[in-house]
């Protein structure tokens, strides 16, 4: 079953890859078609009275679809790879933990008990107070022996 896994985990980032490929090459595409095209359709298919008389529409809109496709499949494609990333991140935590249900893998931090983790506070309470106690009383200890040795100089 893990292998089945590693394979899934490698296909949901070799399309990861893929899509930021095809992002790049929308991207280069529409700044192709946005430098080419309107002096392509200038030159051909508007005759120079349709262009004396003004602008054309479509010579206009040119520019704004070839960055509004690219910007959108930007976004697409980021969503998308957030997504695939999450699945894979989910299915190599399953691969750690060695489980290959969900339930148990996504869900591990609330399977513990709210009287499991007060008895986990007051097991970790007491081991504070413990060491603090130990702390003090090997501090009080060698201010007690520090004391006679300098009563002793003393009377010599």
């Amino acid at each position: 079953m893990s292998s089945h896994t590693y394979f899934e985990i490698d296909q949901l980032r070799a399309k990861n890859r893929a899509r930021v490929m095809e992002s790049v090459l929308a991207f280069i595409v529409g700044l192709f078609s946005t430098a080419l095209l309107p002096s392509l359709l200038a030159q051909y298919l508007y005759s120079t009275e349709q262009l004396m008389q003004g602008t054309p529409a479509l010579l206009t809109y040119i520019p704004v679809a070839s960055f509004l496709i690219p910007v959108a499949y930007l976004l697409f494609t980021i969503i998308g790879n957030f997504r695939r990333e999450k699945l894979a991140q989910e299915l190599e935590s399953q691969l750690v933990f060695g489980c290959d249900c969900e339930d148990c893998c996504m869900e591990s931090d609330e399977m513990v008990s709210e009287d499991e983790l007060r008895e986990l506070e007051t097991i970790v309470e007491e081991a504070l107070k413990e060491k603090s106690n130990k702390k003090s009383g090997a501090k009080k200890e060698t201010k007690k022996s520090k004391s006679p040795k300098k009563s002793s100089k003393k009377s010599k």
